[in-house]
């Protein structure tokens, strides 16, 4: 279906200052018109969406879909099926890895899949003992031979500094990173907080600090507000100085909450203390389930437990923002404009300008009484929440899967 009208609904697009009740018409595929009663055509279906949100499609700039036989759960759990339109594969593949994602992942997906790719051979497990080795498979001229023969896949590159991964290779990563993000003219997206086997010993400060002073203007920080050893802050609370200067830098502060990356305590120093997140995001993880979490995921600042399928969407994580403050139309334009620029695909999402591609967000806005967990345990309760109910992704329409909760999509409620 390509040619249709939502009629009645609360058009939100906060990239052009929109916020009213209206219509919008979809011609073959792309955004038409927005008014006030407009008209149908003899070939157009009537869509009336009174009481519901109509936002530029969702894009969530931090997941992880690849992996065998994932293509489905993509769609279905993070995807067009969870409301999202677009979304950004950080770091799951790199150049082995590229033509599986490209035939497996990307080709099958109703949703749009773009990738950071990630530039060094993995050490063998999260539970690595692994020692700095000399040996360290570092791609860069791959990888940029990669972007300029693929650019409306390759986004940027995805880097990290966890126990791991540093205990094999140093900085060295994020050093080549950079070089190759330069050289393709790509933007670099750096993870920090130390997951992995606890017993490994915490990323120094230090090591932190040097690892975001490699990051320049419209490079990404994801995890911003981590509870983790070798996250942001000091241990009175303080955010480090390479934060403050990566800020003025135009580094782009992403949240990829994730089942170890959000705890009130981190978001609420961080921005008492002006670091305001650019973008928010998922981490949503599409892997076969092994079993669900139980207890928390972190404790005294490390991880207790393994990453299973996600239990949570880009759409519940949004809940939380309006408990720290945001109103709707900024979490939107964190979810839709802020990431669309991020990962360089402006031109064809993240608003409802006409003449673009028709990907829309049909949400609801629920109110009641909701559980919202961080991932040390501590719950806040939040009285507005998301889910979707319809995507348009292309002009196509996508009707939302069952989500990730007996109930759906969203957080638990407690009325």
């Amino acid at each position: 279906m390509t040619s249709f009208i939502l009629k009645n609904g609360r058009i939100v697009d906060p990239s052009q200052d929109v916020d009213k009740i209206a219509d919008l018409a979809i011609r073959d595929g792309r955004i038409a018109e927005i008014g006030d009663d407009l008209s149908d055509g003899p070939h157009d279906e009537i869509l009336d969406l009174s009481g519901y949100v109509v936002a530029p499609g969702l894009i969530d700039l931090h997941a992880h879909v690849y992996g065998q036989g994932t293509a489905a759960e993509a769609d279905a759990l993070c995807g067009v099926g969870a409301g999202v339109t677009s979304l950004i594969d950080a770091g799951s593949a790199g150049l082995p890895e590229f033509d599986d994602l490209k035939e497996s992942i990307i080709s099958q997906c109703g949703t749009a899949v773009y990738s950071f790719l990630y530039n060094h051979w993995w050490p063998s497990g999260f539970e690595s003992e692994e020692e700095l080795s000399q040996d360290l498979h570092i791609e860069v001229d791959g990888l940029v031979d990669l972007a300029e023969r693929f650019p409306e896949i390759v986004r940027g590159i995805k880097v990290a500094v966890m126990p791991p991964i540093t205990r094999k290779y140093g900085l060295a990563p994020v050093e080549k990173g950079r070089e190759a993000a330069q050289a393709a003219g790509l933007p670099m997206m750096l993870h920090v907080g130390d997951i992995g086997a606890p017993h490994l010993d915490a990323t120094p400060r230090e090591m932190t600090e040097r690892a975001l002073d490699l990051l320049a203007e419209g490079d990404v920080l994801t995890h911003l507000f981590c509870p983790l050893t070798g996250g942001l802050m000091d241990e009175k609370g303080m955010a480090l100085p390479a934060l403050k200067a990566a800020k003025d830098r135009g580094v782009i502060m992403d949240t990829a909450v994730g089942d170890y990356q959000f705890s009130w305590e981190a978001a609420e120093r961080l921005l008492d203390q002006g670091f305001t997140p650019d973008v928010i995001s998922s981490d949503a993880e599409v892997r076969p389930r092994t079993g669900p979490k139980e207890g928390v995921m972190v404790k005294d600042g490390r991880v207790t437990g393994e990453r299973v399928a996600s239990e949570m969407t880009l759409v519940e994580y949004m809940a939380f923002y309006f408990e720290l403050g945001f109103d709707l139309p900024e979490i939107l334009r964190l979810c839709t404009a802020a990431p669309a620029r991020a990962a360089g695909i402006d031109d064809r999402a993240g608003d409802l300008k006409l003449g673009k591609p028709a990907d829309i967000s049909v949400l609801a806005v629920e109110e009641g009484a909701f559980r919202l967990t961080d991932v040390t345990g501590i719950s806040r309760t939040g009285s507005k929440a998301f889910s979707p109910y319809l995507t348009i992704k292309n002009g196509q329409s996508y009707e939302p899967d069952s989500g990730p909760h007996p109930w759906g999509f969203s957080p638990p409620r407690l009325d």
